[in-house]
């Protein structure tokens, strides 16, 4: 079985909107067989640790971490390497894989315009580029 794990910096006004919940939710939905939740890499909870327990508490034996961040800065490139260190040392039966983070994805650019399209129509400014 395999989990992953869409990581978060986290926040400490939380996710008043619910906006990660829903976005797990989601990525479930579009992955059956999957374990997916979300793990934080501080400020919020579940952390790091306390997830890849719950994966190998359900007999998870690979894990993907997703982050969830737009540039590959300290959490993706210095804590999250450090803390699958750990979570290792403590699972050495689980296998661990980190993806580049959002802002890698070529995927993105079509999000942020689509964006920036609703955005310019809904305060009733001209949207030029291609559509």
């Amino acid at each position: 079985m395999t989990a992953v794990l869409l990581v978060a910096h986290g926040s400490r006004l939380g996710d008043p909107g619910g906006t990660l919940m829903r976005l797990c939710e989601a990525v479930r939905n579009e992955f059956e067989g999957l374990l997916i939740e979300l793990a934080y890499c501080e400020l919020q909870q579940p952390d790091l640790q306390t997830a890849i327990d719950r994966c190998a508490a359900a007999g998870v034996r690979q894990v993907l971490l997703y982050p969830c961040f737009l540039l590959a800065g300290r959490h993706v490139t210095r804590d999250l390497p450090a803390a699958l260190a750990i979570a290792q040392q403590r699972h050495p039966e689980l296998i661990f894989q980190i993806e580049p983070p959002l802002g890698a994805d070529p995927g993105l650019t079509g999000l942020v315009s689509d964006g920036l399209r609703r955005g310019l129509t809904c305060a009733g400014w001209q949207v030029c580029g291609k559509e």
